[in-house]
């Protein structure tokens, strides 16, 4: 992993849980001081019970090391409603 981390410009990180966006950001701020990197994190567009949506990103300053953006799905969910 470190090799691949120390070749690499551009790491997309799909976000997942909002409680774990804490920890998702401390690994993100770990990895930015160790490898020049591009960081892109991803959020849920639409959350399905506890999933990072890009409003937890933002308050949790995510920003700051990462750029953000939504995944987009939505089509299906809206369906479901």
């Amino acid at each position: 992993m470190k090799e691949r981390f120390r070749k690499a410009r551009r790491v997309v990180y799909l976000g997942d849980n909002c409680g774990e966006l804490v920890f998702d950001r401390l690994l993100i701020e770990v990895l930015l001081e160790m490898y020049d990197l591009e960081m892109t994190y991803v959020t849920r567009t639409l959350p399905i019970m506890n999933d990072a949506t890009l409003r937890d990103a933002l308050s949790m300053g995510m920003a700051k090391v990462a750029h953000l953006m939504e995944n987009g799905v939505v089509e299906h969910l809206q369906a479901l409603f």
